[in-house]
């Protein structure tokens, strides 16, 4: 991205950064030029891809290694059994938690911050917090931790899946607020 100008791709805040003067102590910000904003848009998507990556491969990790790990927390077979119950959903929450954060990440790019609190809160409060105490407690069919984890899981989800829509939303919406009219 920067090879071919004299500036600086701020992908964290989707500018343009020029250092002017003789020491180079004027910044200019401006948005991407036009030239630069497929280039930018793909590292975000490299981005959301690495990290997805990153996270199978924990993910995988603690799955190969989930007996010995929990015994190292709790050496009670009881314990260790409820826990070990509980891995699918841990193992989902981890995978969904990286695109729901690396998509809030992206948005704050475009500076849009009050719909992702809006999705966030809906999300973990309402679903995961709401939701699963009614699960973990007070439903029919009650079933503590894991109803409490079932909740959480579809709250990240939830989460994730809002946030992506918003993003695909953004990013059209800015490609349509730049093209020629």
């Amino acid at each position: 991205l920067e090879s071919d100008f004299a500036g600086v791709i701020d992908l964290m805040n989707m500018e343009y950064v020029t250092f002017t003067g003789d020491k180079g102590e004027t910044v200019i910000r401006e948005p991407i030029p036009e030239k630069y904003l497929a280039e930018a848009k793909q590292a975000a998507r490299a981005g959301l891809g690495l990290g997805s990556l990153a996270s199978l491969g924990l993910i995988a990790l603690f799955a190969w290694q989930a007996v010995p790990l929990i015994a190292s927390f709790s050496s009670d077979p009881e314990v260790q059994g409820i826990a070990l119950s509980l891995l699918g959903y841990i193992l989902a929450y981890q995978l969904f938690d990286t695109w729901q954060t690396i998509a809030g990440f992206c948005l704050r790019a475009y500076k849009v911050t009050a719909a992702p609190l809006l999705i966030h809160t809906f999300s973990f409060w309402g679903i995961g917090l709401g939701l699963g105490y009614w699960l973990a407690f007070l439903s029919p069919w009650a079933n503590g931790v894991e109803g409490s984890w079932q909740a959480a899981v579809g709250s990240v989800v939830a989460a994730t899946l809002l946030l992506l829509a918003l993003l695909r939303w953004v990013e059209r919406r800015h490609e349509a607020d730049r093209e020629p009219v």
